[in-house]
């Protein structure tokens, strides 16, 4: 499977957003939403792709659990030294 994701949806997002993606299976694929300065706001997804699409809802919240602050984040989808990423606005 090539890796791919979808436009993330809703966007702007109150209070989640939906990531759907697809990783080759077996090859690490990690998700991970971003500040625009490029500070890692939360990790979404870490493990090995199924070669199907597959989905994660970010809530809005940080690693540490706390409420991120509406604006622009950048969400962004690693795997096999390839990279995607979409743009999203969190609206509160």
């Amino acid at each position: 499977a090539v890796l791919a994701m979808d436009p993330v949806w809703p966007n702007p997002a109150n209070p989640a957003v939906t990531v759907r993606f697809r990783a080759a299976a077996g090859e690490l694929a990690t998700v991970q939403v971003l500040d625009v300065r490029g500070h890692v706001v939360r990790e979404l997804h870490q493990s090995a792709g199924l070669g199907d699409w597959q989905n994660i809802i970010w809530n809005g919240l940080t690693d540490e659990g706390r409420a991120a602050a509406s604006g622009v984040y950048l969400i962004r989808l690693k795997s096999g030294g390839e990279l995607r990423t979409q743009r999203v606005v969190l609206a509160r």
